[in-house]
């Protein structure tokens, strides 16, 4: 069996001095270790301008997509209006294409990712 490195002490204050004396090395090496690495931190006004600017930049993202989104909707539905009362005939095609269509593309989807994930 292996000796354990443990230091017997045989009274109450050998065991206080070691203590002290192992808190003063820990205590010794961290001060050293601040005065070699030197950190700055920025003050509260830079990081509320930086919280603002986030916000900001935000707020910009959403505006832009619900521009693109609202875009997009009123483009579909005007498309869709159109071909119901101009060229029924088109919207049913497209309705029979997208109903067929779109199970084979989800079912060839699924297929691909059983076919990676077995691989």
């Amino acid at each position: 069996m292996t000796e354990d490195k443990i230091i017997p002490l045989k009274k109450k204050q050998q065991q206080q001095d070691f203590d002290s004396n192992l808190i003063d090395k820990i205590n010794k090496g961290l001060n050293q270790l601040d005065n070699t690495y030197q950190t700055y931190t920025p003050n509260v006004q830079w990081f509320e301008q930086m919280v603002i600017k986030e916000k900001e930049a935000a707020r910009r993202r959403l505006v832009k997509e619900l521009i693109i989104f609202f875009i997009s909707a009123i483009t579909i539905l005007s498309l869709l209006v159109l071909t119901i009362f101009k060229a029924p005939v088109i919207f049913i095609v497209l309705q029979v294409i997208v109903t067929i269509s779109l199970p084979l593309g989800v079912y060839i989807h699924h297929r691909k990712q059983v076919i990676i994930h077995d691989s």
